[in-house]
């Protein structure tokens, strides 16, 4: 496959939150702009902490791009 014929990217970069989030609630807040493949919260190696970040996958392109034109991600973070 070609470099600029490859599929794109139906990950979401959610950024600032908090520790205490947990994968579900990512996925009941996002979940109701489409279906969710994947939410992923990494780690840090050492202290076993939340790093701050999450990854929330969807199974299509556009409900990736519908998620962050809404702008309903702000209002989202500001709760936590």
């Amino acid at each position: 496959m070609a470099r600029y014929m490859r599929p794109p990217n139906t990950s979401l970069f959610i950024r600032n939150i908090s520790d205490e989030c947990r994968p579900e609630d990512l996925r009941r807040e996002f979940g109701r702009y489409g279906p969710i493949v994947d939410v992923y919260i990494p780690l840090d190696f050492n202290t076993r902490q939340p790093r701050g970040f999450a990854y929330i996958q969807y199974p299509l392109y556009q409900w990736c791009i519908g998620q962050r034109q809404a702008g309903n991600l702000k209002l989202f973070f500001q709760a936590f």
